[in-house]
């Protein structure tokens, strides 16, 4: 998973972000790496170690996505929201998100080119 957020506050994201993880029944380890360096903030890489189980990664993405918002993060640095991201779109971009549909809409009036797949940036 990567994320980022300013300089100020990258070690509470990062505590917050591997404390919380740390609580999921099935995890075993979180780690994590500084990837992609600013001026203003840093992207960082993390790697959940975790007991295969399907409820336990669904935890892992909803607790990561949580406190990284939660903390001012970004829950994206580079490689996109897709559909697993989608849901926390709106919590981080606010009525922004608004602006992106119509701006969708407006190159893509019949709906059948940018973005077709069922929730895919765009959340119902």
């Amino acid at each position: 998973m990567e994320v980022s957020t300013t300089w100020s506050r990258i070690n509470q994201l990062y505590r917050d972000f591997r404390d919380s993880l740390l609580r999921v029944s099935g995890v075993v380890g979180v780690m994590a790496h500084i990837s992609h360096l600013y001026i203003n903030g840093a992207c960082i890489y993390f790697t959940v170690l975790f007991k295969p189980d399907e409820n336990t990664y669904w935890e892992i993405w909803d607790r990561a996505m949580e406190a990284t918002l939660r903390n001012g993060g970004s829950i994206s640095h580079h490689h996109g929201i897709g559909i697993v991201r989608s849901r926390w779109l709106r919590h981080e971009l606010g009525n922004a998100l608004d602006v992106l549909r119509s701006i969708k809409a407006a190159l893509d009036s019949k709906g059948g080119v940018l973005n077709v797949r069922k929730g895919m940036f765009f959340p119902n």
